[in-house]
Order: C-alpha cells, then structure tokens, then sequence
C-alpha cells in the first residue's frame, strides 16, 4: 500500500531529524579517534561554540533566501532568479569564510592547514619552484623525484594554482605585508603568524617562507572557499533543469551547507564539487538540446578537472552517461549523424586543453596521468586498508558528510527510481522525459547512484570519503531536491525543516571535528 505524500513527509522529517541528531551527538560524545586501519578521525578538544553564531546567522539568510525563492519561484523573472542565485552563492562564500573562524586557532588554522610543511604537500612543492614552465615540461618525471615525490598522485593542477597565487605578491614584499596584516586584521582578531606579535610556536613554522608566499597562502584559503561557494550556480541551474526551479533553489541552499564542503575547507578537492556539476549540466543540455557548443565546453571542463586530479575520470563517465539520457530525453530517437557531432564536439573540446598545455609548455598530460594512476594503485596496495572494512564504511562516511537531511531525501529518490525501473511505483518523471517506463525513468538519480555503488565496490578509495567523492556530491544534491517535490503539499515545511537540520549539522561538525590539524599530526 502506497505511503501518503504527509506520511512519506512525516517519515522523511523523522528519518532526517534522528539521522542529523545521531550524528552530532557521537561527534560531541562518541569515542574518537575513530576510524579504520590507519585513518582516523579526531574531536576538537575545547569548540569554540561561540564563533558559531555568525555562520549560523548568515545559514539563516540561505535559508530564508531560499524559501522565499522557492514559494516564488513561478512568478520570478530570468533575471531575478539570476540575482537570488548570485545573492545564495554570495552568502555560502561568506559562510565558509566565517566557518573558518570556528576552530580553535581561528582563520590563521587555515593558513596552518595550507602553509605548514608536510600539510600541503603542494603548496609546499609550489614554494620550491622559481620557474613554472620547466617543472611542468617534465612533470611525469619531476613528480617522482626529490621532495616532489610526494604529490605524485595528482596531477599539476594543484601545484600550478598555488604557484601562481604565490607570485600574486612576488617581488612586492610591502604590499604583500600590507595584505597580510589587512587579512589578519579582519579575519584573525589580529594574531600574527609571524614578525612583532607572533607567537613563538606558528613564527617557526613560517621563518622560510616570505611575505609573498604567505599572502598567497591567504589568497589560496580565499580562492578554494570561492570555488567551494560557486558549486551552488551549476547545481541551481541542473536542479531547475530537471526537476523545476523549485527544486533547483532547494539545491543550491544544501549546496551552501554540505558539512563535507565546509569540515575539508580550505582544501584543493572543494574546487571539485563546482567543476563536475558544470560539466554535468553542459552534458546535458547539450545531448538534450543538440548543442555543440556545450558538449564541447563540456568536454574542456572534464579536460581542466583532469589537470587537478585523475577523479575527473568518473565525471567524464558521469557526464557521458547523461549525455544518453539526455538524447532520448523527449521520446525522439536520437540520430547516429546528431550523436556523431555532439561526441565529436566533446572529443574535441577535451582535446584542446591538453594540446594546448602541451604546445604552451610541453606538458605531456597522458604521461602525467599514467604516472598518477600508478601511484594511486601503489598507494592502495602498500596502505593495508582492508577492503571489506571499507566498503561498509565509505557509504556510511558519505552520508554523513553529505548530510543525513539530504541523504535521506536522495535514498528515497533513488529508490523510487529503481523501482520505476523495474516497473514499480511511478516517481514524478524528469521533465521532458518520453514515454515509457525506461524513457520515464530518472536516469540522473540513476547514474549518480550507480557510479557511487561502482566506486564502492571496486575499492579504489579506502579511507577519507567524505573529502575524496566530494565531487559526486551535487550530483545527490540535484536529486534530492527532486525528491522533495513528490512531497507536495508539505514540500515547503519539508525543505524548511531538512535545511534547519543541514545547517546545524554543518555548524556542529565545523566546530567540533579537527579534520584540518588531526588529519595532518603525523604529517609534521
């Protein structure tokens, strides 16, 4: 027997609600360290629960934002919604900046996090290089040798970022104190990391860095909280796409309060969750439009993800994937000529980066993937990590981190989805879907779902979910909001009260969880 739409409301309020509940208190009370083999996770000893309110109040804004947006969202203009999505975006940049306040060394933990040796393995590494262009002529040879050793299992990406921030200030060592102290001012209290003023402890940590180096330290934590705050522009414009605008300004707000893209804040992974969820939506405009100007820049965004990390390799798959959904998406047949164009386009554009970067510099880009992968299996075989542990864990870790409010809302749409599939209870269809129970299906919860299970059971990333398929996040995020519109009438209360939950999770975990400094103690 069917659930009513205020049952399966009831039910899914409940669920969120013990969910975000169960995992705060084991945070605040639970025995930590936790974790499997050598992964750990550790408790901040003393929170500084005060520093919370300011995140908190600019979370009350997101969501009052949203919800006016969202009962709304029928009678507003292009441009309107533009503005609201820009004014949501804006407010997550300030809540990540504000977050960081949160931990127990204020911002100048960030600057830690990003500037100590051993942490940052790539900033360190960029501070090294006087000359770019030569390092990345022979990266896949570079990344294996001396200190660089390393970073062996990313590509250049990271490096590139973080030496290019680095010379933002080169050469201009009073403008770059100037900034520092500015920085430090507005966003430490005023404590110095290093000259008059510094304490002994964290002057010694930076006395071989120079004053341009740690202003780029501070534009890093700047420019990776932007990037993290910018997911919400792509996962609005698929939401909406999908599943209607209503949905689409559900999403972004989760998207500004996913515990996963704070806790990990500043790190080079948080600029992941932006970059797929754009080349996901342009793949799926363009297969559903026939635009070739879109599978092409959809390619080149995959192209730009695989410069910072090999895990683009799973968008690329992710997009391709709806690019055949999106095809059949209306009940046309696709033709072979119209396919060949949109996978030529995309070819084409995912080309052009790397001939690019090889012409420019001679960076060999498939070289430097192959020496990446190799690491990266190394890595897993050398680690001990045992599979069977983490393929309990992972899941378990991603909802968590994704936020158990929108966990809950996903789980339940990616069931229906299954279940209409094989030819179950019928879930509100994507919009535009074609007729038929396999046309009808939800084939982007699908996909997303699907690649998280494949990810799980092959194994390759034990330990460290919540920070390493950060990138898939948006992509539950969409489906979520999807879900909530089979809520109706309650969708509204609904959505009111998961983003409560989200928000406070997303406060709790950033204050208590010492995912900055635990993860790195052994680091030096």
């Amino acid at each position: 027997m069917a659930m009513s739409a205020g049952a399966r409301a009831a039910l899914t309020v409940s669920l969120a609600g013990a969910g975000t509940g169960a995992a705060i208190a084991f945070l605040a009370w639970g025995p930590l360290p936790l974790g499997g083999d050598d992964w750990r996770w550790f408790r901040v000893p003393l929170p500084a629960w005060e520093r919370a309110l300011a995140p908190l109040g600019v979370y009350a804004l997101i969501g009052i934002a949203s919800l006016l947006a969202y009962q709304r969202a029928a009678r507003l203009g292009r441009h309107q919604v533009g503005m609201l999505v820009a004014i949501l975006a804006a407010l997550a940049f300030v809540a990540q900046l504000l977050a960081a306040r949160q931990l127990p060394g204020d911002y100048n933990e960030s600057i830690i996090a990003l500037g100590k040796p051993g942490a940052n393995r790539y900033h360190a590494a960029a501070r090294e290089v006087k000359d770019l262009v030569p390092v990345l002529r022979d990266y896949h040879n570079w990344m294996r040798t001396g200190p660089a050793k390393l970073i062996v299992t990313h590509p250049a990406g990271p490096l590139s970022l973080f030496w290019c921030l680095n010379q933002a200030y080169a050469g201009r060592e009073a403008a770059a104190e100037g900034f520092v102290r500015w920085c430090e001012d507005w966003l430490s209290g005023g404590t110095r990391l290093r000259g008059p003023g510094a304490s002994p402890a964290t002057a010694a940590l930076f006395t071989t860095m120079t004053q341009a180096e740690l202003a780029g330290v501070w534009l890093a934590t700047f420019v990776l909280r932007l990037a993290a705050a910018l997911a919400v522009i792509p996962v609005f414009a698929m939401a909406s796409r999908l599943y209607g605008r209503q949905a689409g300004f559900a999403a972004a707000a989760f998207a500004a309060v996913v515990p996963s893209f704070l806790v990990f804040s500043p790190g080079i992974d948080q600029a992941f969750p932006a970059l797929a969820a754009t080349a996901c939506w342009l793949s799926w405009r363009a297969a559903e439009e026939r635009s070739l100007w879109r599978a092409a820049l959809a390619g080149a965004v995959v192209s730009l993800g695989l410069f910072f990390s090999l895990s683009f390799a799973v968008v690329a798959g992710w997009a391709g994937l709806l690019a055949v959904a999106g095809l059949f998406r209306g009940g046309e047949r696709p033709r072979l000529p119209a396919v060949a164009r949109l996978a030529g386009a995309a070819a084409a554009g995912f080309a052009l980066p790397v001939l690019l970067l090889h012409l420019a510099v001679g960076y060999n880009s498939p070289a430097v993937w192959l020496r990446c992968a190799e690491a990266n299996a190394r890595f897993n075989a050398e680690s001990g990590r045992a599979y069977w542990r983490w393929l309990l864990l992972n899941p378990l870790e991603f909802v968590v981190f994704v936020g158990p409010p929108a966990a809950c809302l996903f789980l339940g749409r990616a069931a229906s989805a299954a279940r209409a599939l094989w030819g179950g209870a019928r879930p509100e269809p994507v919009r535009g879907a074609g007729h038929g129970s396999v046309r009808e299906a939800d084939w982007p919860t699908l996909i997303i779902a699907g690649l998280l299970v494949a990810l799980d059971i092959v194994g390759f990333n034990r330990g460290e979910t919540p920070r390493l398929w950060m990138f898939l996040m948006p992509g539950c995020l969409v489906a979520a909001a999807g879900q909530l519109e089979r809520l109706a009438p309650y969708r509204r209360a609904v959505f009111a009260c998961l983003f409560a939950f989200q928000a406070l999770q997303a406060t709790a975990f950033k204050s208590l969880l010492d995912a900055l400094s635990g993860m790195y103690r052994s680091l030096g």
